[in-house]
């Protein structure tokens, strides 16, 4: 078993607070509710699905404007992708995230062709990254994909030659790993990281704290995942099918 809990590190910290898109808030269990389950103690999931790293920021910053962050506070954050546009929508109020921008219903081809361009994604994503991490004592954080390299669209990576100042004043890159696992052995049609993906974030985050994880979080979920995979490939429901099968295949089930 993998970063074992042995000593009484987990009580200097009186709150968790993580943030991020759906690689930090999902259907199932994700790297945020293991370690909260793990230290437990009160816990804040701000993370929400499809938002891009301006959102992200905004809400930290009103978390803290909310909660009033202390040094004693987890503060945990997965940068999402850089292919995002975030906007709030008027008649809820709040972020409407549909994921990049290249498929994402809200933007339309023309609109993508008309202003989308890499300058504008570095500029405001690595912006966003900075000023959060000036304005809040960001305990870890990681990125959804390695926005230098070749990024989910395909072939696209960044140019950073004309911004050489906001590329020396981003935090240390660690980015979500999710090359190693199968996804529920292929059981379901997502690529989200999946139970196991999440824990060995989880236990690389504590590697990073210097904490240890207790043998029955990493246990409860190792169980978990074998539960989950056995459940899809007897479950009546097809998960494979659309959104809505996987939705409500989860939503059924207590993780």
């Amino acid at each position: 078993m993998l970063c074992l809990q042995t000593g009484m590190e987990k009580l200097m910290y009186n709150r968790v607070f993580t943030f991020g898109c759906s690689y930090t808030n999902w259907l199932w269990p994700t790297w945020a509710d293991i370690i909260a389950y793990d230290l437990q103690i009160p816990f804040y999931n701000l993370g929400q699905s499809g938002i891009g790293n301006i959102a992200i920021s905004s809400i930290i910053l009103e978390a803290d404007l909310a909660y009033t962050f202390t040094k004693n506070d987890l503060i945990i954050v997965n940068w999402s992708s850089w292919h995002r546009i975030d906007i709030v929508d008027k008649s809820s109020r709040e972020w409407a995230g549909g994921g990049n921008v290249f498929n994402n219903s809200m933007f339309p081809p023309k609109f993508v062709k008309k202003y989308w361009n890499q300058n504008n994604d570095i500029v405001k994503n690595a912006t966003s990254i900075i000023l959060s991490n000036r304005s809040v004592s960001i305990d870890y954080q990681s990125h959804m994909i390695d926005y230098e390299g070749r990024s989910e669209y395909g072939e696209t990576s960044y140019d950073f030659t004309y911004y050489q100042n906001l590329l020396n004043a981003l935090p240390e890159k660690n980015v979500f790993n999710i090359k190693d696992n199968s996804h529920f052995n292929n059981t379901i049609e997502d690529h989200h990281p999946d139970v196991l993906n999440h824990l060995a974030h989880a236990c690389r985050i504590y590697e990073t704290l210097n904490l240890k994880m207790q043998q029955s979080t990493v246990e409860k979920y190792h169980l978990l995942q074998d539960t989950i995979i056995n459940q899809i490939n007897h479950s009546k429901i097809n998960p494979n099918k659309d959104w809505d099968s996987l939705f409500k295949f989860f939503s059924e089930r207590e993780l």
